[in-house]
């Protein structure tokens, strides 16, 4: 449904009661829910969202004037009344993150892992580029450490970029053996 079609009047809607405020939640239902899970993609929100939309409309009815154009008021609204939920979300989740961050810090034996973890990374990827031959290295080197692109590199070796290109992936596979050759 890719259309709000709503052929009764907000005064007609409103005159009848719960019924009216029934009738137009089942007949809008379908429009609102592909509309929510288009902006959330999550169903359970959006079936969520629905229900507070209506529970919000039906609440403030009296407060809301006669509307001339029904549909594009309830799409209007309901498109709103997500965005602005999924901003909520949004922030409500980022406020945890950084809550959950600084009341965890590292332990000591933590961090003491993750340093030797590193110190153990770094000597066999030493270990690995060693084994690379010397042209290969340092077309690694240019390329990932001072992060020079494949035709600098080829302007600075005198080669072509297509040569530069396949040395260092011929240099990236050798390290990928060589490093699951330490690993296994």
């Amino acid at each position: 449904m890719n259309k709000l079609d709503v052929n009764k009047s907000w005064k007609e809607i409103v005159s009848a009661g719960k019924k009216g405020f029934e009738d137009l939640f089942l007949s809008c239902y379908p429009f609102f829910f592909v509309t929510g899970y288009r902006l959330s993609g999550d169903k359970d929100f959006t079936k969520d969202i629905i229900q507070v939309f209506f529970l919000e409309l039906y609440e403030k009815q009296d407060q809301i004037k006669n509307v001339d154009n029904i549909n594009a008021y309830l799409s209007t609204s309901f498109r709103r009344k997500v965005i602005n939920e999924i901003q909520k979300k949004d922030k409500r989740r980022k406020h945890l993150s950084v809550n959950s961050n600084q009341n965890s810090s590292p332990s000591y034996e933590t961090l003491l892992i993750k340093s030797q973890k590193e110190e153990e990374q770094k000597f066999m990827l030493e270990n690995a580029l060693d084994g690379l031959p010397v042209v290969q290295k340092e077309m690694i080197k240019m390329r990932f450490l001072q992060e020079l692109s494949y035709k600098e590199i080829a302007e600075i070796t005198g080669k072509s970029p297509q040569t530069i290109y396949n040395q260092i992936h011929t240099a990236i596979s050798k390290l990928k053996k060589g490093l699951l050759a330490l690993i296994c």
